[in-house]
């Protein structure tokens, strides 16, 4: 990406705050394409990409995502319950590290306090630093964890909808401290499965967190409260059209020999673009780049 492209999205909104966006995404594909190839580092001469760390455009790309998805959810896929239990269990750890020590019971179990209790307790680190883990106050977070996993009934899971990634979302959230964040995670996760695989709204739905609203932000000059009804409905605005663009073989701001995307590359793009473009204007960022684990750090 050229100082040019920088300099002409500085601002919020305006003519090219969208072709900033794509250049942006292309540029970050082609960080793994080229890393992928073999090549060298640096894999980019941006210099915000470089100085720091950024998720890969496509969640499944990402290391953590990919050890889950050929361990655990692809052996699982065709089992809803099982495979939906697996997955909440290894979304509140959410490191590969933690996934080995459990795999057996991911996959004979998908949760087994005891065993877990035992295998972990002197685990260090326990859980991911890519987002906020929230487990009740008072415990340590292995038992907090526990803990949390206590209040969710196995057999109560073949009730989650099957149709609709929203609703599925919604139902997750019933569960204590299974927030959001979290949630969206699973769902996620679950969308490559049998349990929701086949979801109506896979192109028309997403969970914008506070990255992907600021990242709205960057694209329209509007201020969004992820919280308002109405301004959830203008994100998902933004969102629907950027898709449409993505996937669009006129508008040429994604190479049409690429993976195609869906609603969820769209929300997570805007939650980078967000943090690629404070770092544009100045803003140290916390996580700086290894050539070694660019594309590491989500999930």
């Amino acid at each position: 990406m050229g100082q040019q492209g920088r300099s002409r999205t500085n601002g919020q909104g305006g003519p090219g705050a969208v072709d900033g966006f794509f250049e942006y995404a292309r540029e970050r594909q082609l960080i793994k394409l080229r890393r992928d190839a073999g090549e060298s580092p640096p894999f980019t001469g941006d210099p915000v990409l470089r100085a720091y760390r950024f998720c890969n455009v496509f969640r499944e790309d990402d290391r953590t995502t990919a050890w889950f998805r050929q361990n655990v959810r692809d052996v699982l896929r065709e089992s809803p319950t099982e495979v939906t239990l697996a997955t909440i269990t290894f979304r509140w750890f959410n490191r590969i590290e933690v996934g080995e020590q459990i795999l057996d019971i991911l996959l004979e179990d998908g949760w087994n306090a005891k065993r877990i209790r035992s295998r972990l307790r002197n685990v260090q680190p326990l859980v991911t630093g890519a987002y906020m883990v929230k487990t009740p106050p008072g415990m340590s977070k292995l038992e907090g964890i526990i803990w949390c996993m206590k209040h969710i009934n196995r057999r109560s899971l073949p009730q989650m909808p099957m149709t609709s990634l929203e609703l599925a979302h919604q139902w997750l959230t019933q569960y204590p401290y299974l927030g959001d964040f979290m949630a969206y995670e699973v769902i996620t996760d679950l969308r490559h499965t049998f349990q929701l695989q086949d979801a109506t709204d896979i192109m028309t739905w997403a969970n914008p967190g506070p990255g992907a609203a600021r990242g709205c932000e960057w694209i329209t000059g509007h201020k969004y409260n992820r919280h308002s009804k109405t301004d959830r409905v203008a994100m998902m605005n933004v969102m629907r059209e950027l898709l449409r663009l993505a996937n669009s073989d006129e508008a040429f701001l994604w190479p049409e020999d690429w993976p195609r995307w869906e609603m969820r590359e769209v929300e997570h793009t805007l939650c980078e673009y967000d943090k690629y473009m404070r770092a544009v204007n100045g803003q140290s960022l916390k996580r700086r780049f290894d050539a070694s684990h660019q594309g590491e750090e989500r999930t």
